[in-house]
């Protein structure tokens, strides 16, 4: 499977940090939807 976000972690300029960040809230957010 690949994530819509896999290609921010491409993009130059966007620390991998905030990718990781957004990636482990989205997950952390499904179990509340």
């Amino acid at each position: 499977m690949v994530h819509p976000n896999s290609r921010a972690a491409a993009v130059p300029g966007v620390p991998r940090r905030t990718v990781l960040a957004l990636l482990g809230a989205a997950v952390a957010a499904v179990p509340l939807l």
